[in-house]
């Protein structure tokens, strides 16, 4: 009698595992649904939000939906966005797409946000790419010199950090503002890593505090080398254990320093 009822809660287990299992599984289907038509959708932020959805989880099952976009979308906010979500799902066909969207103009921080991520994209695959972006980094054209710029830095050549700090020192306060976010997202751990401290220009318009573009130059000169530029963008795109330990070690520092102050 026990072994009977123990043997219906067990298939009563098994049928309640099966039909979750099997809801998961539809549900599943039903979001990569909504979320493929609803970047074919006709209305621009529709798709502009799938875009963002299928980025932000890095869902590769909407490679082809979301490289189709890359190649076709003339709205400039849900190209950017498709440029990004291309970069995020890591198919090396999308490199191609954004090299020839990046050359469309006008010339925006669109096109600039196109060129970075073709090269954050590109790495390891195609240093080829390296080329273009030298071809590019004394251009007229502010956008896609600033966006060719970042990129050199995203291929792990110092030579980006130096031209960056050149350049962005005197450009348009938006310019300045775009080569600034990516070049804290990179010099910024790199700092850590050497404990150093970097007192950031401000990025505001007609900001040109001397001494910090000073300073920033002189960080650089330093601690600027390939080895370490490489190793920290290698750690930003690949989740070493032993990186998180040496963050853990960084964030436990600041939090003494914190409390003797």
């Amino acid at each position: 009698m026990v072994q009977r009822k123990v043997g219906r809660y067990l298939l009563v287990l098994v049928v309640l595992i099966v039909l979750v299992a099997s809801a998961l599984v539809a549900a599943d289907q039903i979001r990569l649904r909504q979320w493929k038509n609803g970047i074919r959708s006709p209305d621009a932020d529709v798709r502009d939000k799938s875009l963002y959805r299928v980025a932000r989880e890095r869902e590769y099952r909407a490679v082809d939906v979301v490289l189709a976009a890359l190649q076709d979308e003339q709205d400039r906010d849900v190209l950017d966005q498709a440029g990004y979500a291309a970069m995020r799902l890591r198919d090396q066909r999308g490199i191609e797409l954004l090299v020839q969207r990046a050359g469309d103009r006008p010339d925006d921080i669109v096109r600039a946000s196109l060129i970075y991520y073709a090269a954050r994209l590109s790495r390891p695959f195609d240093l080829g790419l390296l080329e273009w972006l030298k071809a590019r980094v004394e251009s007229a054209e502010s956008w896609q010199r600033a966006g060719s710029i970042v990129g050199l830095l995203e291929l792990g050549q110092p030579r980006g950090g130096e031209l960056l700090i050149q350049y962005a020192g005197e450009a348009e306060a938006e310019v300045r503002g775009f080569m600034l976010r990516e070049f804290r997202r990179i010099a910024g751990p790199m700092a850590e890593a050497v404990g150093q401290n970097i007192d950031w220009p401000v990025d505001d318009v007609g900001s040109q505090d001397k001494q910090q573009w000073a300073s920033l130059q002189a960080f650089w000169q330093n601690y600027g080398t390939e080895t370490l530029l490489n190793d920290v963008l290698r750690r930003l795109e690949i989740k070493d254990p032993r990186w998180y330990e040496v963050n853990r070690l960084l964030h436990a520092r600041d939090r003494v320093d914190n409390w003797l102050k």
